[in-house]
């Protein structure tokens, strides 16, 4: 595949991430807005944990397709999807419905969590490196970067393990992939335990560190900057 099969799955992962993330932003603010919790911190926890699972019902087919995609095997030098929309169809095929909410449960487990520390922690880490800060400054604005590299590492490695449970269930009996688990998330667990304790939770964690905390971090900070634009407007 080459250079060019680091990018394989990546039209799925795209069409995933702008749904994704637009449900994410829209629904925090809306429960952020509406919570009657005088902690920030608590009510940012709760609103990033419901903005995170409202996301996951909408999106995770799409999550599903695409990590499907990305984990394809090659038989035959051909690949086990032909695209996108053949990855729809397969899994179609083979479980219906369920077939593209496999592993759903087990991703709620984790990206409940996974947003809410995310969230709370960029909110907080902003709150107090920007107290009362209205100016747009370039040091303003390098604030903001660390608060997302610090919300992106804390979530990441705190629900890490979760992350792994769940990719494990999306693959379980997709094409090319044995079926060990018959969607139990405890059996995920109990398998990837006897694989050598907790070291397999953890297993590519520093590759998804190296991608996901400057993904995090560019996603607030766009988020931020975008808002900054379109308040002009208003």
């Amino acid at each position: 595949m080459g250079f060019a099969g680091l990018w394989r799955g990546n039209f799925s992962n795209v069409m995933r991430v702008v749904p994704t993330y637009g449900a994410r932003f829209w629904l925090f603010t809306y429960f952020d807005s509406r919570l009657v919790v005088a902690q920030n911190d608590t009510r940012h926890f709760i609103s990033g944990g419901l903005a995170g699972v409202g996301a996951l019902l909408l999106t995770h087919p799409l999550d599903t397709v695409r990590t499907r995609l990305a984990a394809a095997r090659i038989f035959a030098d051909e690949l086990s999807y032909r695209g996108f929309m053949d990855c729809v169809r397969q899994t179609w095929h083979r479980g219906g419905v369920a077939g593209l909410y496999v592993g759903c449960l087990a991703s709620m487990l984790e990206i409940a969590p996974y947003t809410a520390i995310a969230f709370t922690s960029y909110e907080g880490l902003k709150q107090r490196l920007l107290p009362g800060t209205t100016t747009q400054s370039s040091s303003i604005w390098c604030r903001r970067v660390f608060a997302g590299l610090c919300s992106g590492v804390a979530a990441t490695t705190f629900c890490y393990p979760l992350d792994t449970v769940r990719r494990q269930l999306m693959l379980d009996g997709a094409l090319g992939f044995d079926s060990r688990y018959n969607g139990s998330i405890w059996q995920c667990c109990r398998y990837l335990w006897s694989q050598g304790g907790i070291l397999p939770f953890y297993r590519g964690w520093t590759v998804t560190l190296m991608k996901s905390v400057p993904s995090v971090s560019i996603t607030f900070l766009t988020k931020d900057m975008l808002l900054s634009e379109l308040g002009r407007f208003t």
